[in-house]
């Protein structure tokens, strides 16, 4: 009888790949649900963040939580990736970290030759 194992999010690649290169050789199946989303379009970051976050976007599924009552029943955008990498498809790997953290890793930043900080001075702050 077979087995069958199923694994969800990003790491199911890892797994399915991992699973396919033991000895055992085992016949592995990803599925994911949209299309490849290898549009040349899509490859800038500006270009994709558009295109995944507009109406009817091939690469979101567009899912909104249900009316929230304490919002006045605003319904919150909850984006999941369609296609190929799921979510990670359209995770612009956006994060804000204070001063205090950045001192303590602004060394290792400087060194990758892919950093390029974005500073925004706020003038009403002084």
């Amino acid at each position: 009888m077979p087995n069958y194992l199923y694994i969800a999010g990003p790491a199911g690649s890892v797994v399915a790949s991992r699973l396919a290169h033991t000895l055992s050789k085992p016949s592995v199946l990803l599925l994911e649900a949209g299309g490849p989303n290898d549009d040349t379009k899509n490859l800038s970051a500006a270009e994709r963040f558009n295109v995944a976050f507009s109406p009817n976007s091939p690469m979101n599924w567009g899912y909104k939580t249900v009316p929230q009552a304490h919002l006045d029943g605003q319904e919150i955008d909850y984006s999941r990736g369609k296609g190929l990498g799921g979510s990670t498809a359209i995770n612009f790997c956006g994060w804000t970290v204070s001063e205090k953290v950045l001192s303590g890793i602004r060394p290792t930043l400087e060194t990758n030759e892919l950093h390029r900080p974005i500073i925004y001075h706020d003038p009403s702050l002084g």
